[in-house]
């Protein structure tokens, strides 16, 4: 018999009216995916746009490529660096610090007079990406428990009316 492995609930996260979770930990799970979206968005647009942004700023298609690679460099170099520097930060602190570097890199990268400054502007990015990448496993750790419990009885209300089953457990990945 296979049995499931429940991961521990976290009791900041849980209101006590039937284990249910709080306000708070909705807004966290919220907050980490809004925070992995914007990252990743801000991470692949360019992908797209590389022709267009090439002649604007009158580069090469290729020096352009570097939009794409200069983020993931910096991520690698950055990452070990900050990983060493977090465990003194108080890691809120950082968190917000991270976000913060997305939004400035995303400023630095919009009004870039040349193409210099659009790669700084991705420097940074690749810096706020290793740190998101790292901390995104503690995030994870903080509230997995509110979508677990969330999706938990979403599939026992399927065990009672299991013609819905299929479809929802088809797009939850169930």
């Amino acid at each position: 018999m296979n049995t499931v492995r429940k991961p521990p609930v976290s009791e900041p996260f849980l209101s006590p009216d039937e284990q249910r979770p709080s306000a708070q930990a909705w807004f966290a799970v919220a907050s980490v995916a809004l925070g992995a979206f914007i990252i990743v968005t801000t991470e692949f647009i360019p992908v797209g746009l590389l022709p267009r942004i090439a002649g604007s700023l009158h580069v090469s298609l290729g020096l352009a490529g570097l939009m794409v690679v200069v983020p993931g460099l910096s991520a690698a170099v950055s990452a070990p660096l900050i990983f060493a520097g977090a465990r003194q930060a108080d890691r809120r602190k950082l968190i917000l610090t991270l976000g913060g570097l997305v939004a400035v890199s995303n400023a630095v990268a919009s009004v870039a007079p040349d193409f210099g400054v659009l790669l700084l502007g991705r420097v940074l990015l690749g810096v706020a990406i290793a740190g998101g990448l790292l901390f995104s496993q503690v995030l994870t750790l903080y509230t997995t428990p509110i979508i677990y419990l969330y999706f938990d009885r979403l599939s026992n209300r399927f065990k009672r009316r299991p013609s819905d089953a299929p479809l929802v457990s088809s797009a939850a990945g169930d």
